[in-house]
């Protein structure tokens, strides 16, 4: 029986066809996990930005320390929830950390202080609450010198999209 040609044909192209499908499928996988990651880097970027811009705006005009107050202080949508997953604080360059999102200081939890330098630096880190965490750091200066500002945005939701994506994978 396994001499017949019919049946060799049919196991070499199932063969081929579960290597092929599972090649593709793991390149799928992949080129998603580098999709979520840039649309993370993206947000937060943007994050950044809006915060530096504001924040020389503020030192344009004198009011630094104000602005760095009322950052603290900020009590506004995912950043003001505790361990909402989206977080930023601003540390001067003694590694000291001057602001914590409302997110961060209602659970009295900060994220790794990592100083960035004038191009933004990105890391996959654990959070407070232990999740996986996309983070940015960049420096930038202002009239009381370099501050780094670092923002971070769970991975939660991105890591639970690829398993379900995985788990598809594998039923098919």
């Amino acid at each position: 029986m396994f001499n017949s040609i019919k049946l060799k044909l049919v196991v070499w192209f199932l063969a081929v066809f579960l290597v092929f499908f599972a090649g593709l499928e793991i390149f799928l996988f992949y080129k998603l996990e580098d999709l979520a990651q840039d649309l993370a880097d993206d947000h937060l970027k943007s994050e950044l930005h809006t915060l530096a811009n504001l924040m020389t705006v503020e030192d344009q005009h004198g009011q630094i320390a104000t602005e760095l107050e009322e950052l603290a202080t900020a009590a506004s949508g995912e950043y003001a929830e505790k361990l909402s997953g989206h977080y930023y604080q601003i540390v001067n360059s003694e590694g000291k950390i001057l602001v914590l999102s409302q997110s961060l200081s209602l659970a009295n939890a900060t994220m790794p202080v990592i100083q960035g330098g004038p191009e933004p630096v990105y890391m996959n880190v654990t959070g407070p609450d232990g999740v996986p965490l996309r983070m940015i750091s960049q420096s930038f200066d202002f009239s009381i010198g370099r501050l780094t500002l670092q923002a971070g945005d769970t991975l939660k939701d991105a890591y639970a999209t690829l398993r379900s994506f995985y788990n598809m994978v594998l039923i098919i």
